[in-house]
């Protein structure tokens, strides 16, 4: 029987219960609801882009496991189940985690289940140590009031994702896991290295490498002793497909197995996540740059948006908020309907930082100059401070999203939520289960998007007094910007497609209704099932069998030992 700690089995009697109490209108109020139905229940290295063909050839016999058996008759007690028509139901295999209050050997841990190794925590008596993530997950979740990854309205709501996968993956309405590794087609590691890293802290103090990330990276390279000290685990299934059947989740862009200071480029990819080794990484970001040097280790792993677990974005209270502002400028905003009132042209409110530092200072001082910010600077909440990201993108049609310390942002997926076309300014940003990601994919970003060079508008438009620049320098985000404006067939059709995309690109559905969706779904345990969540369902699914993991050492072997070395994100 496997051993799993007791807050994991409280958490799961009571998402049973309180999350079918509550949803049927039982209670009116989430909180409420909540209170009452919970008190009833009380190395394959590149140095300067050199393969180093040995550690190549470690790894070089892997052979694709057979094709995934038909699925599992579905039990009649899961019919209610997101994704029991999803060829992983019951399916994924879930390390357990011990109860370390227990303060069990290694042996006894061994002889209750075969899936821990009998060589763990030989380093420590004998006895495996405490995963330090979990308790900055149980702190972070029950205390909140700081900086922690269930503090979703802050800037750590950014780096969720991997807490958002593991509730997609463990949740008992998910249906996904399985009790019996023998019989699972993949299995996740739930390793928290973001929770690990921060500490419930927005700014980490501690960059050395943790050793659990370097057991994980030592396990890609064919090294297990680590991940059986460390983690206590068998390396049996690590060894039966080197790993190419595993979920490895890195929340954040620059972050993984370890934690390097000014590193940009291809170095995070190929470093710092791991990439072109064999286990399915799931990640929020990866380079155009990197995609077309490596487009099948690419597509070996899943790109996934950022999340957004802040469930005001989600359950209509933002919505209502922007609508009132509105209403300052157009008083029948309420006689509108369903659709958000929109007078700004286009909403901007950016620093000034990473690769394309130059681009967002002009982007900045135009901005300063239209009559977008004239409108939305008469709505701020203080003299001369734009409205937050949150009402400013549901009052404008389109919303600019430049690079920055990294090609990617949050902001171009809570554009599309907020309803608002995002226009990307980042030659390196690749748009997530979309066919500039993975060909075989049909989803084409232009439908809901626009895409722009960002070297045009590396130059002010305007001059410091709103006067155009007579050197015709620079034609001017604004200017194109309401060019596109001014083509109604353009903007309506965009229009259409940012509705589409928002339920694709969001893990959490969206409601309306705040009876449906708490504030906080992530500390509520609410089970993702939006479209991004089907989405990495279906994406792990078609990952079974590790015949992308194959490619990838194909395309890894043809490869030149010299690559052009890559330091840079382009603009």
């Amino acid at each position: 029987m496997e051993l799993i700690d007791r807050h994991d089995q409280e958490t799961r009697r009571q998402n049973n219960f309180s999350l079918p109490c509550c949803r049927v209108g039982a209670i009116r109020g989430w909180h409420l609801c909540r209170f009452f139905c919970r008190a009833l229940v009380v190395a394959l290295v590149i140095g300067d882009f050199m393969i180093d063909q040995r550690s190549l050839l470690t790894l070089s016999h892997s052979t694709p496991l057979a094709p995934p058996k038909p699925s599992i008759a579905i039990d009649p007690s899961d019919e209610s189940c997101p994704f029991r028509n999803s060829p992983l139901y019951r399916s994924v295999y879930i390390y357990p985690t011990p109860d370390f209050s227990l303060n069990q050997t290694r042996a006894q841990l061994a002889q209750q289940n075969s899936i821990y190794s009998p060589k763990g925590g030989r380093t420590n008596g004998g006895v495996v140590r405490p995963y330090p993530w979990l308790e900055w997950d149980r702190r972070t979740r029950e205390e909140g009031g700081g900086w922690g990854h269930y503090d979703v309205g802050s800037p750590m709501g950014q780096y969720t994702l991997e807490l958002v996968v593991r509730e997609i993956l463990r949740h008992p309405n998910s249906c996904l896991q399985t009790d019996d590794p023998q019989e699972a087609k993949l299995f996740y590691v739930p390793y928290l290295p973001s929770v690990e890293f921060h500490q419930g802290r927005l700014y980490a103090t501690d960059y050395s490498t943790s050793p659990y990330g370097k057991a994980i990276y030592d396990a890609l390279e064919g090294n297990y002793d680590a991940w059986e000290d460390y983690f206590g685990f068998t390396s049996k299934y690590w060894k039966r497909r080197n790993g190419s059947d595993h979920i490895l989740v890195w929340s954040e862009p620059l972050h993984g197995y370890s934690h390097p200071k000014m590193k940009r480029g291809n170095h995070h990819f190929i470093y710092t996540q791991r990439l072109l080794r064999p286990a399915i990484g799931v990640v929020v970001e990866v380079s155009t740059t990197f995609v077309d040097m490596f487009p099948k280790c690419a597509a070996k792993n899943i790109l996934v948006p950022y999340p957004n677990p802040d469930g005001k974005w989600l359950n209509g209270k933002f919505d209502r908020e922007a609508q009132e502002l509105g209403r300052k400028i157009n008083a029948a905003v309420g006689e509108m309907g369903g659709e958000l009132y929109r007078p700004a042209s286009y909403y901007y409110n950016a620093g000034n930082h990473g690769t394309c530092a130059n681009m967002r200072s002009a982007m900045q001082a135009d901005y300063k100059c239209t009559q977008s910010y004239t409108i939305l600077n008469q709505l701020a909440p203080a003299k001369k401070k734009l409205p937050s990201n949150t009402l400013g993108m549901r009052l404008s049609k389109i919303c600019p999203c430049p690079g920055g310390d990294s090609p990617s942002a949050k902001r171009n997926f809570d554009s599309l939520l907020a309803g608002c076309i995002p226009l990307v300014l980042s030659h390196d940003f690749v748009w997530p289960f979309s066919r500039e990601f993975d060909p075989a994919v049909n989803v084409d970003p232009n439908d809901f998007s626009i895409r722009l060079n960002a070297a045009d508008f590396e130059e002010p438009h305007y001059q410091e007094n709103c006067t155009p620049d007579s050197r015709g320098i620079s034609r001017g985000l604004p200017k194109v910007i309401e060019d596109i404006i001014r083509n109604d067939t353009e903007l309506e059709r965009l229009q259409r497609g940012v509705k589409k995309a928002a339920d694709l690109y969001s893990f959490y559905r969206r409601t309306g209704s705040e009876q449906d969706m708490p504030d906080n779904p992530l500390r509520e345990g609410i089970l993702p099932d939006g479209g991004a969540a089907h989405a990495l369902v279906d994406a792990l699914a078609a990952r079974v069998g590790g015949e992308r993991w194959v490619q990838c050492e194909k395309e890894l072997a043809r490869l030149t030992r010299h690559l052009p070395e890559v330091k840079t994100f382009k603009c």
